[in-house]
């Protein structure tokens, strides 16, 4: 009996280490996870290096090196892995492309030629990376970074690898290539979907170029809130309370099942519409292209680019010479309204044609309103400001097609059908009306929004009228949003002022080209009268 508490203390230290020892291990593996992320950046950084540029015998030799340290640390890795693996003949069939580290052992072969061996490394650390890169989520764990700043920071990291894959000799069609500055301008330009840029795309970029560009402009078109929320869901983290409520008001929905449901129709609005504009701009293209291909591929760019709100167009001037294409002009312009439209107010749409009892938000009637008087007011007044001066020589319709472009484009999207200097300088300002009010919320546009220009209208109305109430469609304006909406539009105009007066100071350019830029940068349209970004930097 006596020996009965001894046993008990032997078997609570037992058990002590034995759940010392998982914890140790957990953490161990932990670590591992984190330093394998940060080696697959690294990888991923010296491959792009290595493929994109033609290094000399130096450079050759000290990427050698490089890659048989990744190597080294990879099977370090892998060792220490198989340490803690109960079934290690199973983890290989969990993972098989660690088998390939395995060739790491041709790094002690003193027979293997040193070209084959930079050759295969090349293949193992991709087959490695692309193996290992789920660990980049055990990195963002250990940095604690939250779902919508790991998103800011992949935006960042977007704008930068783009500027690395654009200054590649691969992505230009001189061997020199463009400079860091003007490939990292351009990165930003597609990125928020601008539009502005500093060379000209369809000439100066190669078709993988190209195809990197149109990659920014979608990842910017879709948004920062949609890739956070997707992120989120993908690497399965908890999003806090703050965070829902502010992704369901950004998509004004009532739940975080709802929202989710608004990612989704985003994602396949978003591919859906891009793809069929596509299809129908390829049939119009198609007959300016000796290759189908080529046709295919500009048909897809200008699609994305339009849906997107982007503006950037591989034709050396925008869409001038399609200015009396009336097929393609609609077809742009359909695809810039409806991006510009905003998702949720087209997600809001696409519940009511499902269901007829879903009530339409007050949004989205604002929304439609303003985006229909815009579009009406903005034609009429560049018509009747240029059928006798900028227009002038081209047939009614003609002149009606380009004022209607002319207004649908100014309010994000940055495509032109005419030379903008042909026009008075009272059109330009209105043209920057439209740039400064620009798209919906949650749109692929930018500019204050239409409904920030509706609840001021709408405001001011009721201070006219005496009124202390500000209503729309039978629903009471909370005062937060009236509030919110001054508090934007002023806020935007600041901004613009402070810029516009920066480059009053350094620029020797005439006011109204230097305030046209200024408001095309800041909402994001992209359009230019062509008195300063033609120079590069």
């Amino acid at each position: 009996m006596d020996k009965i508490p001894f046993l008990t203390s032997i078997n609570s230290q037992f058990q002590l280490i034995i759940y010392t020892w998982k914890l140790f291990k957990k953490w161990c593996l932990s670590v591992i996870n984190v330093f394998s992320a940060i080696a697959c950046v690294g990888v991923a950084i010296v491959l792009v290096l290595d493929f994109g540029f033609n290094l000399s015998d130096s450079n050759v030799a000290v990427f050698a090196q490089i890659k048989r340290y990744f190597l080294l640390y990879f099977f370090i890795d892998l060792i220490c892995r198989l340490l803690f693996q109960k079934g290690r003949l199973m983890y290989f069939i969990v993972h098989p492309t660690d088998i390939f580290i395995l060739y790491i052992f041709t790094y002690f072969s003193p027979s293997l030629s040193h070209y084959f061996y930079y050759s295969v490394s090349q293949i193992i650390l991709l087959l490695i990376m692309l193996g290992r890169i789920g660990h980049l989520k055990h990195l963002v764990a250990w940095l604690k970074i939250k779902p919508s700043q790991l998103f800011v920071i992949g935006f960042l990291v977007a704008i930068f690898l783009g500027s690395l894959l654009l200054i590649l000799p691969i992505s230009t069609v001189s061997e020199n290539g463009i400079p860091f500055i003007d490939a990292l301008f351009t990165a930003f330009s597609a990125v928020c979907v601008t539009g502005l840029v500093v060379n000209d795309v369809g000439t100066t970029f190669t078709v993988f170029g190209q195809t990197v560009i149109l990659l920014l402009i979608q990842i910017g078109g879709l948004g920062i809130m949609s890739f956070s929320v997707l992120i989120a869901l993908i690497m399965h983290r908890k999003l806090s309370q703050k965070a829902s409520l502010e992704i369901q008001e950004n998509y004004s929905t009532f739940n975080l099942s709802e929202t989710y449901k608004a990612i989704a129709f985003i994602f396949k609005l978003t591919l859906g519409v891009e793809i069929l504009g596509a299809i129908a701009l390829f049939f119009f293209l198609i007959g300016d292209f000796s290759e189908w291909n080529q046709a295919a591929f500009y048909a897809l760019f200008h699609s994305v680019s339009a849906f997107c709100n982007a503006g950037f167009s591989l034709f050396p001037e925008s869409l001038i010479s399609y200015s009396g294409h009336a097929p393609i002009i609609l077809i742009v312009s359909a695809l810039i309204i409806v991006g510009g439209m905003g998702f949720p107010v087209l997600f809001n749409l696409a519940q009511r044609y499902k269901n007829p009892f879903t009530p339409i938000k007050v949004q989205t009637k604002l929304a439609i309103k303003v985006t229909a008087y815009l579009l009406v007011f903005g034609t009429l007044l560049i018509y009747l400001l240029e059928f006798n001066h900028g227009l002038q020589g081209l047939s009614v319709s003609h002149q009606l097609l380009v004022s209607f472009f002319q207004s649908v484009t100014s309010r994000t999207a940055g495509f032109n059908t005419i030379a903008l200097t042909d026009f008075h300088s009272v059109t330009l300002v209105v043209m920057m009306i439209l740039m400064v009010i620009g798209a919906s919320p949650g749109s692929t546009g930018g500019g204050v929004k239409t409904t920030t220009l509706g609840v001021i209208v709408l405001s001011l109305i009721q201070v006219f009228k005496g009124g202390k109430k500000i209503e729309y469609s039978s629903r009471r304006i909370a005062t937060i949003s009236v509030i919110r909406a001054y508090s934007a539009f002023f806020l935007a105009i600041s901004i613009m002022v402070l810029f516009f007066s920066c480059l009053v100071l350094f620029e020797s350019q005439s006011f109204i080209a230097l305030l046209f830029e200024t408001v095309s940068a800041f909402g994001t349209v992209g359009l230019s009268l062509g008195k300063l970004l033609c120079y590069q930097f």
